[in-house]
């Protein structure tokens, strides 16, 4: 008995890592995204004029690779960006000449806990020379006495003739075809859709670069790799479940991304093949919000799915015996709309905005160019209102906007635009608003006692007049 309880613990001791490193994978998460995150470490990223001294480091220079992973690990990775949600999967791969991997994979990601064992671990990798310095020169055979081995360079298919050290038996140079080519990997091994506890929401890359495609023997081959890889992934692509963003990465102004040649530049290929995001980023300085400000124009939002036909209310006419309002009263504009949260996750309606325009033409041109029409007034209708994520019962909702303005009889426009909490404005809806005639005043009432007062006042008048004037003795 004893010996079968020491086997069963033995066995449970053996699973157990399994399970913790396979059990996040299996979790009912229809959120779930995988997040892969490319980080140029080409020899740029280590140049000394590239170097600035940002508030975090204390009055010491640090290197713009040392700028880029505190980024990565105190905005890029926090709670709050948008970038991952708890849950995810996160990859953190390093390039230049060749791409490998820096840290993770690690599933069920929690900010609290990983961001900072992320940053380690790349910290690590690219020490190469295990001396607290990350210097892509230690990484070199000559500079390199305990013999690490730099996996983000590449072997040169042949020697070059006049090669004065071993540093030029590798391609030091930046080359984005393995980039590409990592990426499509990734996006094949990447369950996306499935619905089963294995698949993802969506798949996510994030690449960080101070550079361009330096390695102009490979140029025309990462002009035809990443266009198949746009026609590879263009159904996700459009449906949004495949995302990119290239950040240029620069540190006070200055960093190899502001001097690349334009052949060099490759931001707008993956714009054109890959529907890429473009920012930059000063990395001596950035903040979440700037980082969040790029990254929100891919989120999803919650959006206007129908705007039925708005109305304009006049105001009620007045009670017996109240005064007539002024005849420029404010009436109220009145939209009715349908909203939908086609995200996963549950979002916050936090107002919709209006701006009102003079049509230039009959109703029923709503979705013309707004060129030729006059805007007369903008108004916010703080809304407040929360719809689950799609999967959920409360992801579609009904909502009435008002405004309070004078508009006089004629025909007008309406661009509404819903603004989720945190993450800005949805699409544009443009509705056509006829606003009619005002109604006729109310006719005064019979009011009899008033009436009989008149009469009694009229015939008091006649009785005066006939008294002083009738003639004597008659």
């Amino acid at each position: 008995m004893q010996r079968l309880i020491q086997m069963l613990s033995a066995l449970a001791a053996l699973a157990l890592p399994w399970c913790l490193l396979a059990g996040p994978a299996r979790a009912d998460n229809p959120c779930r995204q995988s997040v892969v995150i490319y980080l140029d470490v080409s020899g740029s990223m280590y140049e000394q004029g590239y170097m600035s001294t940002p508030a975090w480091s204390k009055g010491r220079k640090v290197t713009l690779m040392e700028n880029t992973v505190h980024f990565l690990e105190t905005q890029l990775l926090a709670a709050d960006s948008l970038a991952l949600r708890p849950g995810d999967t996160l990859t953190l791969r390093g390039f230049y000449s060749k791409v490998d991997n820096l840290a993770g994979p690690i599933r069920d990601y929690n900010p609290g806990l990983h961001a900072a064992a992320i940053a380690s671990e790349a910290k690590d990798r690219l020490d190469f020379n295990r001396d607290g310095q990350y210097d892509l020169a230690d990484a070199l055979p000559q500079a390199n006495p305990k013999g690490r081995e730099n996996a983000f360079l590449a072997p040169r298919p042949e020697a070059r003739p006049d090669r004065q050290g071993a540093g030029r038996d590798y391609v030091l140079e930046t080359d984005f075809v393995n980039v590409v080519e990592d990426m499509v990997n990734k996006f094949r091994e990447t369950p996306l859709g499935s619905g089963g506890p294995q698949g993802y929401e969506k798949l996510v890359f994030i690449i960080l670069t101070d550079g361009g495609q330096e390695n102009l023997a490979t140029q025309e081959l990462f002009k035809q790799k990443i266009r198949e890889a746009g026609e590879l992934m263009k159904a996700r692509l459009d449906e949004g479940m495949v995302q990119v963003h290239f950040f240029g990465v620069v540190a006070t102004n200055r960093g190899a991304y502001l001097r690349l040649h334009h052949r060099q530049d490759v931001s707008f290929d993956f714009k054109e093949h890959l529907h890429a995001t473009l920012g930059q980023v000063d990395m001596a300085a950035a903040s979440l919000d700037q980082i969040n400000a790029i990254l929100a124009q891919r989120a999803e939002r919650i959006e206007i799915e129908q705007a039925p036909e708005p109305r304009y209310k006049y105001p009620e006419p007045p009670a017996a015996g109240e005064p007539r309002p002024a005849a420029s009263a404010s009436g109220t504009i009145v939209a009715p709309l349908n909203l939908v949260n086609h995200s996963c996750r549950g979002l916050t309606l936090q107002e919709v905005r209006c701006v009102i325009y003079r049509s230039p033409g009959a109703v029923g041109k709503a979705a013309g160019p707004p060129a030729g029409r006059t805007p007369l007034d903008n108004f916010v209708y703080p809304a407040g209102r929360a719809l689950g994520g799609r999967a959920s019962i409360n992801y579609f909702d009904n909502l009435e906007v008002s405004y309070q303005r004078h508009l006089e009889p004629g025909r007008y426009q309406l661009d509404l635009v819903p603004v989720s909490k945190e993450l800005g404005q949805g699409a544009r809806k443009t509705v056509d608003l006829e606003v009619p005639q005002p109604p006729a005043p109310p006719e005064e009432p019979f009011d009899l006692p008033v009436y009989l007062l008149g009469l009694a006042v009229l015939a008091g008048l006649a009785g005066l007049v006939w008294h002083f004037t009738r003639k004597p003795g008659s």
